[in-house]
């Protein structure tokens, strides 16, 4: 019972819990929204979230992402919390107003109407999940839990009884994310305040968060081009079977994203490479393990949860995990660079690997289809984790060796760890 307790007032272990949970239920909740939405309808529902993604992005100014930063070199902690939650606000009720200004005026399309009916609510619940991250780490598991139970209850009783319609699925998502958003507010005590708004800190923070924007743009080209150039190159089953693939790969990353997620808060109150080494160890052998369990027991659990045709999306899962590996270090180095302020490196490399991406994609979809996107991915991926951890090794001093591989020592740090 005492090793228990232990182990779960260890961040780690506790995220990890999260993420096995998350797994479980999200991948549940995937193969109801799937078969609730077939094959054709998956792929314009995955186009929709891309093209969210992306302009989500550019909205957001990047100003979440600046939050480390400022948290980290302020003096005043609670005011830095509150200029960055009114703001937050702010950019919600501006988006929200000219959203519905838009839908009554404007002759748009009906996937980008549906996009833009998303946007408001995505952009307020990435800026406080990520800020929630720095501030209380275990509060944000603890809603994504419990958000991820009720969206599987709801996907669920769709799939079993609501008619078919790709409208459905988005209003399920905007009902999400200001579900989660609002427990957020409330649990944490949240009140925005135009008292809190200051125009001199808000340039202050925008000249800091526009090269992490235009990076974090490039981090969902690099997710989300191959999804939305198979759309336009491609036919719409295609883009049904990769979406299933593309979704499947981010299980695999549950370990790196549960160490990120905990480096986010420590990287910037520790110093060193102790704890991000470590990380990124354990995230490689645990990310190894994934992919040799899916080897085996992939092709069948995909009949089993999204039905036979998507029984294709095996093998693209298992090209997409190649690149998967090299994304660690990606994901685990990236906050080190942007905690401590080195934007430079960070957007470097994700251009590069963005261009990679677009360049592959133009070349090998009109030949191979959706297979040419899967092997553009790993591509991308590859030269992202690469350059990062090159990057890394080359601010700390350090060799790759010393970063890929485990030492004698952490080995036995690790069993001693099991042992208490």
């Amino acid at each position: 019972m005492t090793r228990i307790k232990i182990f779960f007032k260890n961040d780690y272990f506790f995220n990890f819990i999260n993420k096995g949970y998350t797994i479980i239920v999200g991948l549940l909740s995937s193969a109801f929204l799937t078969r609730y939405l077939g094959v054709e309808y998956r792929g314009d529902y995955a186009f929709i979230t891309q093209v969210v993604a992306i302009f989500g992005n550019i909205l957001g100014l990047g100003i979440y992402q600046s939050y480390s930063y400022f948290f980290k070199n302020s003096d005043n902690k609670k005011k830095i919390f509150n200029q960055y939650i009114s703001v937050y606000g702010l950019q919600f009720l501006i988006y929200f107003l000219f959203s519905i200004i838009l839908l009554v005026l404007g002759k748009i399309n009906y996937l980008y109407l549906l996009a833009i009916l998303i946007l408001p609510s995505q952009i307020l619940y990435q800026q406080l999940e990520a800020t929630m991250a720095v501030e209380n780490i275990r509060l944000k598991i603890r809603l994504n839990m419990i958000l991820n139970g009720v969206r599987l209850v709801v996907f669920l009783i769709f799939f079993l009884f609501i008619k078919r319609s790709l409208l459905v699925a988005v209003i399920i998502t905007i009902s999400s994310n200001l579900l989660i958003s609002l427990a957020y507010m409330l649990l944490y005590k949240i009140k925005p305040s135009m008292k809190n708004i200051n125009f001199s800190f808000i340039k202050k923070i925008i000249s800091f968060s526009w090269l992490p924007m235009i990076t974090s743009l490039l981090i969902t080209f690099n997710y989300s081009i191959d999804t939305i150039m198979l759309k336009f190159l491609s036919d719409d089953v295609s883009l049904g079977i990769y979406s299933v693939a593309a979704g499947i790969i981010t299980y695999f990353w549950f370990v790196p994203d549960a160490f990120k997620e905990v480096l986010v808060s420590r990287v910037t109150r520790e110093k060193g490479t102790k704890s991000t080494n470590f990380a990124v160890k354990l995230s490689l052998l645990m990310m190894l393990a994934t992919i040799l369990v899916f080897l085996v027991f992939g092709h069948f659990a995909i009949v089993i949860f999204f039905g036979k045709e998507f029984s294709s999306a095996y093998g693209l899962t298992l090209i997409l995990s190649i690149g998967g590996i090299s994304m660690i270090y990606y994901k685990m180095i990236g906050v080190v660079l942007l905690a401590e302020g080195d934007t430079k490196s960070y957007f470097i490399n994700l251009l590069i690997s963005a261009l990679i991406n677009v360049a592959f994609n133009f070349f090998a979809i009109p030949l191979w289809g959706m297979y040419g996107a899967a092997i553009s991915t790993v591509l991308s991926y590859t030269a992202c984790g690469v350059l990062f951890l090159k990057s890394y090794c080359k601010k700390t001093n350090q060799s790759m060796g010393d970063v890929i591989f485990l030492t004698r020592d952490e080995m036995l740090e690790l069993r001693k760890g099991l042992k208490k």
